[in-house]
């Protein structure tokens, strides 16, 4: 019954992705439109009567103004760090479900007139993933027609997860759009420099890639992008749930992302024509030479952190929360970069996350989300020792797990998460902390949850006022091994504060509390190879 459930939601979901190509009218996805008119028709609902939603007080002028006071105390530091992006709130869009997620990167793409980037981890060979690359075509296509020689496409893929599959790959997928537009598209795919010499060479295909990878999700077109976790592949366009924000007429914000793609670019191979790739020969290699790849790492240091240090010095972080800047260029919504790169010792999102959970203080609280939990000890000992703020944390249930129903050594792998997030439990437990940390369990009947980021509620506000959006995990490899970026969102706009609240309240509606008992049922049980090596793997996951 699942599997005929699943099959026809399946095409379903193909059927108005094919309708969607007739909508080229429209920037962004019908599905995206009507989020955005229920969100406003919830606004209005809001200003007209408080009592129809219940979290929500009804704000007066002086409450505005405390709460920008509050904002900018406890988020100004973050300016200091990275650079700082001003936005309307009005520009951005919670997208809520996966379907909508496609069909609104498939309307960016295919209306795409200057520029698409995207960076991601690989790209599906499906159905939807071929309607996916047609948007891109047709962007290219129009290009040309109309003698747009400035329209540029850049695509960054991890090169291991990118080549698996060999004739049925992302680097398949692409190949005829390099081919056909081998001026205007450039596919790069970045290998880690970790995985070198004989590891490399007698490493198996998807074994390797836990080594690190390319993790980072862009999906940008013209000065419109969606900063998401989710990949380019099926299940996330149908039943996988992530997290996912479009932004809109932010050029600026859109000109960095672009710098950061192509800097990557610059220390990665380039898909040709005739399906090879070629490196960049005044780029450190990654994986030859004698000296374990750190010249390539250091290579790799100076052009991300010389794209930060270039914006830091164009954008103005004195407009943060400041009503008289507001007044004047109607940016009530504040964006910040966060770049993690562990192997070239880049670590800005780290920096953010650890003293967002430090600074937290016992009014506050946060929503912690990760597809896969596994923090690194540093973030457990900051939130169990350190901070006073209260948190839910939202993971998958072995059932939502993304790799639940596995073969091979993968069956292994939600084990491993269910007797990680029991001593978590257990550590909660023994600092007597369970009236400040809860953990909870998303669980969806023939969906998984890949869902990841962070909410962050400041008294006496009941929405969020600040939430990280990306492809950060908040684990071992999140920070050490996988390339990564993410964005704190921090917003003073009442109907995007509205729209967080709805996002952290569908998803927490999927899940259920975690208690002792939850670790005693039989189908918790770990098997005797995951209690052995889950010390470990966990660096590996």
């Amino acid at each position: 019954m699942a599997a005929v459930k699943f099959f026809v939601y399946k095409h379903i979901v193909r059927d108005v992705a094919s309708l969607n190509n007739f909508l080229k009218c429209l920037k962004f996805s019908a599905g995206t439109v009507l989020a955005s008119a229920r969100c406003l028709h919830y606004a209005a609902m809001v200003d007209n009567n408080p009592d129809n939603y219940p979290n929500m007080s009804h704000p007066t002028m002086s409450a505005a103004a405390q709460n920008l006071d509050i904002i900018k105390q406890k988020f100004l530091w973050i300016s200091d760090h990275v650079p700082c992006f001003g936005i309307r709130g009005d520009n951005i869009t919670v997208i809520k479900e996966p379907v909508e997620f496609y069909k609104t990167v498939m309307d960016m793409f295919a209306q795409a007139q200057h520029r698409i980037v995207i960076a991601s981890l690989y790209l599906g060979t499906g159905v939807l993933e071929k309607q996916l690359v047609q948007s891109i075509e047709t962007a290219c296509e129009q290009a040309v027609v109309s003698g747009n020689t400035d329209f540029q496409v850049h695509i960054l893929l991890d090169f291991n997860r990118g080549t698996r599959g060999g004739h049925s790959s992302s680097r398949s997928m692409l190949l005829p759009l390099v081919q056909k537009y081998k001026d205007l598209v450039h596919v790069h795919l970045y290998h880690t420099p970790d995985l070198r010499g004989l590891v490399r060479r007698y490493l198996p295909e998807r074994i390797n890639e836990t080594v690190g990878l390319n993790h980072m999700k862009i999906y940008l077109a013209d000065d419109d992008f969606v900063i998401s976790g989710a990949n380019l592949s099926d299940s996330y366009f149908t039943d996988r749930q992530d997290r996912y924000i479009a932004f809109r007429q932010c050029r600026h914000m859109a000109d960095y992302w672009r710098d950061i793609v192509t800097s990557t670019a610059r220390f990665s191979f380039q898909l040709q024509g005739d399906n090879s790739v070629t490196y960049p020969t005044s780029s450190p290699h990654p994986y030859e030479g004698p000296d374990g790849g750190k010249e390539f790492k250091h290579f790799a240091h100076q052009c991300i952190t010389s794209v930060n240090k270039t914006w830091n010095t164009r954008t103005d972080s004195s407009s943060f929360c400041d009503q008289s800047s507001i007044e004047r260029t109607g940016y009530d919504t504040w964006l910040f970069p966060l770049i993690q790169m562990g192997p070239f010792q880049i670590g800005d999102d780290e920096f953010v996350t650890e003293q967002l959970f430090r600074k937290a203080q016992s009014s506050d609280k946060l929503v912690l989300a990760s597809g896969y939990f596994n923090l690194t000890r540093n973030y457990l000992d900051v939130i169990l020792k350190e901070s006073s703020g209260n948190f839910d944390i939202l993971t998958a249930s072995p059932e939502a797990n993304g790799f639940h129903g596995a073969t091979g050594i993968s069956q292994y792998i939600p084990a491993v998460y269910t007797l990680i997030a029991s001593q978590f439990h257990g550590e909660v437990r023994h600092a007597k902390q369970e009236e400040r940390i809860a953990l909870y369990e998303y669980s969806r009947p023939y969906w998984t949850f890949h869902g990841k980021g962070l909410w962050y509620y400041v008294d006496p506000s009941r929405f969020p006022v600040l939430t990280l959006i990306g492809s950060p995990n908040f684990g071992y490899r999140s920070v050490y091994r996988d390339l990564e970026c993410q964005v704190a969102v921090v917003t003073a706009n009442p109907a995007l504060q509205l729209q967080l609240k709805q996002e952290n309240d569908r998803l927490s509606e999927q899940c259920e509390a975690v208690t002792e008992a939850t670790f005693q049922h039989a189908d918790r049980a770990v098997p005797l190879i995951p209690r052995l090596f889950t010390s470990i793997i966990k660096h590996y996951f």
